[in-house]
């Protein structure tokens, strides 16, 4: 099967909003794409600790 499978990286910055649904991620040199921009339903919002400042992280996918 030569379809593109959906999977959880790690955490990339949002380096800007292009419209209302795309965003422009800071994407390291060693992930080889065309484009770092990124339809909203296919990126999930990392959950964080108002308390004490730090990521909330159920499990590491990799």
């Amino acid at each position: 099967n030569n379809k593109l499978d959906f999977r959880k990286l790690k955490l990339f910055k949002i380096l800007k909003k292009i419209k209302e649904v795309n965003y422009k991620l800071d994407l390291p040199d060693n992930i080889k794409l065309k484009t770092a921009v990124f339809y909203i339903l296919l990126l999930e919002k990392a959950l964080v600790d108002k308390k004490i400042g730090k990521l909330i992280i159920d499990k590491i996918i990799v």
